[in-house]
This record gives structure tokens, sequence and C-alpha cells, in this order.
């Protein structure tokens, strides 16, 4: 093995390592989560990706999207880290969805994580209308959920 590529795979391994972590302390966070805080997280994340799906991103296919967008995971990436930055945790969350997603897509040691973390977020399926009819008494948006149940294309178990 030369020189090159014992430090690829090092830092190969420290990023699956890394991001590992991050995915199983999301996953911490919705175990703890009430099935109705699940429906809302589920809302919340349906608009991301109707979002991204204006602009051209199609995360529910995300092995395609990775090979036509190979540069997708980095900027939702970004976008989730400063979300987090200005507090908003709740566009975190609903955006690290989509982030673990990707990621996911191209290292296929998260991708039982991933499932596990559509596992959980099936949960909240049977009650996003509810949770779509509190947001919007509390928030006065609409927001539209008829494709909320959607899972990512051969990611969810």
């Amino acid at each position: 093995m030369s020189f090159m590529t014992a430090i690829f795979r090092y830092f190969d391994r420290r990023t699956d390592r890394a991001h590992a972590a991050q995915l199983e302390s999301f996953l911490g966070g919705l175990a703890r989560m009430t099935d109705e805080e699940i429906a809302e997280l589920v809302v919340f994340a349906t608009h991301v990706r109707h979002g991204l799906e204006a602009a051209g991103t199609t995360v529910l296919d995300p092995f395609t999207l990775m090979v036509k967008k190979p540069g997708a995971e980095t900027q939702l990436t970004a976008l989730a880290i400063n979300l987090q930055r200005q507090g908003n945790t709740t566009a975190y969350a609903a955006t690290a969805v989509w982030v673990h997603s990707l990621r996911a897509a191209n290292r296929q040691t998260l991708r039982p994580l991933v499932a596990q973390m559509w596992r959980e977020l099936r949960r909240g399926f049977p009650l996003v209308a509810q949770a779509r009819d509190s947001i919007r008494a509390r928030v006065g948006t609409e927001v539209e959920i008829s494709d909320a149940t959607a899972l990512p294309l051969g990611l969810a178990a």
C-alpha cells in the first residue's frame, strides 16, 4: 500500500466515524421524542424536501442525486450547519434528515444507521395530518404533506 493510499484510508475511516457519531447522536434524539414530535419533524423534513426539489435536488433518490450532483451533500451539510449556528433547531433537524440520507448514499457503513433513522421517523407517519394542523395553528403556514410518508430509494428498511 502506498503512503498516499494509507493517508486516504485514514481520513476516510475518520470521516466515517465522525458521520456515524453524528448520526448516532441524532438517533438518540429521535428515540427520546414522542410520536407527535416525530410527526412534526416529518412534516418539516417534507417541507425542506419540497424546497430542495423545487431547486432541482431530488433527495428521495439519493444514489442518483450523488452521481448527478456530487456536491449536494456538502451544500446541504453547510446549510444544516448554518441553521444550527442560527439556533434554528427545527430547520436544522429537518435538514439533517436529508444530510444523513445523502451521506449514506456515499458511505455504505452508514446505511444501517440511516435505515434505523427512517424506522424512527415512521413512528410519526400516522400523525402527520395532525402535526400539519398543529403547525398551521401555531405558525400560520400551510405545509403540503400528501407525500410526507415517501421514503428515500434504497435507504429505508
